[in-house]
């Protein structure tokens, strides 16, 4: 994620921010320039209103609805009167308004994606809805789940992500030009996801998945496998983003499993790759100096690299989108559709 500043002052501020620390200037954030912008001022633009407690996100005067581009597309939530289901809420939105600016920087429409979020229930995607219950918001809940299920990382964004990924799959791959290579790189989608998922829980996953799939639970299904590589994929984008936003410039290196199948200097990939690599030994490394956890607890062999470079390929191949994820045109690249029939997909256990 980029670095924001106050329209007023000028000092730097957080994406989450509504008041400015330094003059306390009322303060929003505007999708449509992807700046922040004097809240109410600057004309034609309003706070928005009836939407997820704390939202800091503006909207166009001239539209009737209320309620900002992302508030719109929460189809579930708590009763406000209850304090502590709405803090709960309150955190999963602000980690869905992170997801949708990353899915807007990368080129990605919204449309058809919506949200739930219950009081209790099962966390997962389906046609186009994505549910995360709200015990995922409670630190305590959410870390013995983690534990439980033998998981090193489990945090909000990570569930968005992950959930995100089954949805673009539906809109970028299924049925599309790209059907093939996928099922190729991340195995056939069309075993059966139910037995499958039932085998992953029974079972658990292969001895030797750190050299096939980045996590243990992409074993699970090839569905399962895109979701955890998309979501990891979004992690890299939005964590170099920043990190060139503060100007961190680290030694690049290529790690020992990186062959020449998988780099070419000319490759956008390749160039993603060398950025992320030393980010992500400096940030485990500055995790370790103060007894913290590893910052990315996961390791990238050829198998995985390869899956990344091929979600990197489907994304930027693309249509353009406009601000806020509007689409604002329907292309096809290479047999590549960007509007398809979406499909059920099962849940996951929470």
């Amino acid at each position: 994620m980029r670095l924001f500043t106050c329209p007023s002052c000028r000092r730097r501020v957080y994406f989450e921010n509504s008041i400015c620390l330094n003059c306390q200037a009322q303060i929003g954030y505007d999708c449509d320039s992807g700046e922040m912008q004097a809240s109410p001022a600057p004309p034609g633009l309003r706070p928005c209103a009836g939407g997820a407690p704390h939202c800091n996100w503006l909207v166009d005067t001239a539209e009737p609805e209320s309620r900002c581009r992302s508030c719109r597309l929460t189809e579930l939530a708590p009763d406000l009167g209850d304090a502590l289901l709405t803090d709960l809420w309150s955190r999963l939105e602000q980690a869905k308004r992170r997801l949708l600016y990353t899915l807007a920087s990368s080129g990605l429409s919204w449309d058809g994606l919506r949200f739930a979020f219950p009081a209790v229930g099962m966390t997962g995607h389906d046609e186009g809805l994505i549910t995360i219950a709200l015990g995922e918001a409670d630190d305590v809940e959410r870390e013995q789940r983690r534990i439980a299920l033998g998981e090193p990382y489990r945090t909000m964004i990570g569930h968005l992500r992950h959930e995100s990924g089954h949805f673009y799959w539906d809109r970028l791959v299924r049925g599309s030009a790209w059907q093939d290579e996928v099922r190729v790189v991340f195995g056939d989608d069309r075993a059966d996801y139910q037995a499958s998922l039932a085998k992953h829980y029974k079972d658990g996953p292969p001895a030797t998945w750190p050299q096939t799939h980045v996590t243990a639970y992409a074993t699970a299904h090839p569905w399962e496998d895109w979701a955890e590589t998309w979501a990891h994929y979004l992690h890299m984008v939005d964590a170099i983003e920043l990190s060139k936003a503060y100007g961190m410039r680290l030694d690049q290196f290529a790690p020992p499993n990186f062959n020449n199948q998988l780099s070419s200097a000319a490759d956008t990939f390749t160039a993603l790759l060398s950025d992320w690599l030393p980010l992500t030994t400096f940030a485990n490394s500055l995790n370790r100096s103060i007894g913290l956890h590893d910052w990315y607890p996961f390791i990238l062999a050829d198998s995985s690299l390869a899956k990344l470079r091929l979600v990197h390929r489907v994304i930027h191949a693309g249509a353009a989108i406009g601000a806020c994820g509007d689409q604002v045109e329907h292309v096809t690249n290479a047999g590549l559709s960007r509007i398809q029939p979406r499909q059920s997909r099962g849940r996951m256990p929470v």
